[in-house]
């Protein structure tokens, strides 16, 4: 797993300058300004690639059985919902299915929810419907700089180059670099990326196997349990 804890320090303004460096125009604002789009591509191809350890967090939020729930604006990918009141941990479930089991949609407490769409919104529904508190861990989005941003590159240190490796690449595609420069930028940034993404499947204290589907809560809706079979 890469360093969790070491979070970059390079601010944008310093990472755009790098970028454009590898033509000698750190000082250049129209080679500054290309260089920070270069720095936004890659950082969309690293955010796209894999679920990154580090962007994992958590929010409380409240549900009512009358609405649906917004999800947090910075929300990409579910990692898993907790329901407090009785505490379990939700499985997802289309809503087709729901509604041939369970026509009247009767309030109660939930063991299932499902993702959707509302316009702009991402939004979350349970089922069946209630009002409580939910603890929602997800990943989320890495926060995407610009040419005016202050912040620090949204991932750990020991990816910084990597990251940038790749922006330099995109930055000499676009303003018709050397081939052979162009093609060492991408193969020394796509190895970073590969290398960060096996670090972060790699946890030596984690024993693998499988959770057996009687194990988990609300028997009988999980569609790996046996539980009332034969």
């Amino acid at each position: 797993m890469g360093s969790l804890f070491n979070q970059s320090g390079l601010v944008w303004a310093d990472a755009q300058a790098q970028v454009a460096d590898v033509i000698g125009a750190s000082a250049d604002p129209p080679m500054l300004a290309r260089a920070a789009r270069a720095l936004r591509q890659a950082q969309q191809k690293w955010n796209n690639y894999h679920p990154w350890s580090w962007l994992t967090t958590s929010v409380t939020a409240s549900a009512n059985a009358s609405a649906n729930l917004p999800l947090p604006a910075d929300f990409r990918t579910l990692y898993d919902i907790v329901w407090q009141g009785d505490p379990r941990r939700l499985q997802y479930l289309e809503p087709r299915l729901y509604d041939q089991l369970c026509p009247l949609n009767e309030p109660g407490t939930p063991t299932h929810y499902h993702l959707f769409s509302a316009g702009a919104t991402g939004m979350m529904g349970l089922y069946p419907p209630s009002t409580g508190n939910l603890t929602l861990r997800y990943w989320r989005r890495m926060t995407y700089g610009s040419a005016s941003a202050t912040g620090a590159l949204d991932l750990p240190e020991d990816f910084e180059a990597g990251l940038l490796s790749l922006a330099k690449y995109y930055f000499l595609v676009d303003k018709g670099g050397e081939p052979e420069r162009i093609a060492a930028w991408k193969e020394e940034g796509l190895a970073a990326l590969s290398q960060a993404r096996s670090m972060e499947l790699n946890q030596p204290d984690q024993t693998p196997g499988f959770l057996p589907g009687y194990l988990e809560a609300a028997g009988g809706w999980n569609p790996n349990s046996t539980l009332g079979i034969g």
